[in-house]
């Protein structure tokens, strides 16, 4: 039987020991015909090398389609892989020494569909006695953050039983959430998670979605302090592709370990 690869796989009949070369369905000649042509139909798929016939498979790297029907080995890489919409780390940001006012991202790449930044921050140390503040800054060059008063954030937050909305409008940050009082024990991190979908494109002013929420309050067991938001903003003040993050917290320093990572969600 002649190959039908690649459109299905192939089940040639093996002779044995005893079987004739001129045996129906052993034939000789054809046995080679269909084996020769199953291996150029392989060669085919493959493609030819790239580099060289040695061009053989390295550790983490996958065969990569190439123009003119040519393959090679390539290490994985950023936007090579997509399986479906998986987070790709990106970058990490942590607080030290009790001194940092904010942790920033700096030459974000621009081959994912939407970012996913995550933060543990608390205040330092000899801090303020209520939340304070955590703001998100953007940028439209690799490190040059965008400080116009153009960020709008409309706050949904629940404190204990009771939930307020409110507006900023035209503020110097998004409002992304809030860091509890430095009196609190000292592994009481308010938590957050900050979408920012479609941030590589051009034509869109950006977006931002953050859900998180923290308790405030001193002692390790309580019932009350609870705080817990959502809050959604734009920056009107450009649709530029965003390559630079920060965030902040207001008046004090970020205590040490507070940390945040940059998740990259690559297009389905």
């Amino acid at each position: 039987m002649p190959t039908t690869y690649p459109s299905s796989l192939d089940a040639f009949p093996n002779p044995g020991a005893a079987t004739l070369e001129d045996a129906a369905g052993f034939y000789h000649d054809e046995q080679h015909a269909n084996a020769n042509d199953a291996i150029e139909m392989l060669q085919a798929k493959l493609g030819i090398s790239e580099t060289s016939p040695q061009d053989a498979p390295v550790a983490n790297a996958v065969l990569q389609s190439l123009a003119n029907g040519r393959s090679k080995w390539a290490p994985i890489s950023a936007g090579l892989i997509t399986p479906g919409a998986t987070w790709r780390f990106i970058q990490r940001a942590t607080a030290v020494s009790g001194t940092t006012a904010a942790l920033t991202f700096n030459a974000i790449p621009q081959v994912y569909e939407s970012l996913v930044l995550q933060w543990n921050i608390r205040q330092a140390i000899g801090g303020g006695s209520s939340v304070q503040r955590v703001g998100l800054q953007i940028g439209f060059t690799p490190t040059g953050l965008a400080s116009t008063a153009a960020y709008h954030t409309q706050r949904l937050v629940s404190v204990g039983a009771t939930t307020t909305s409110a507006e900023e409008l035209t503020g110097t940050s998004f409002h992304a959430g809030q860091a509890p009082q430095s009196a609190t024990p000292a592994n009481r991190y308010a938590h957050g998670t900050i979408m920012l979908p479609n941030y590589a494109k051009t034509t869109d002013f950006k977006q931002m979605h953050s859900l998180g929420g923290t308790i405030n309050a001193a002692s390790a067991n309580t019932t009350s302090g609870y705080y817990q938001w959502s809050h959604y903003g734009e920056y009107a003040g450009t649709s530029g592709a965003i390559q630079c993050l920060e965030l902040t917290i207001a008046t004090f320093y970020m205590a040490d370990t507070s940390t945040a990572v940059l998740w990259g969600v690559p297009a389905q």
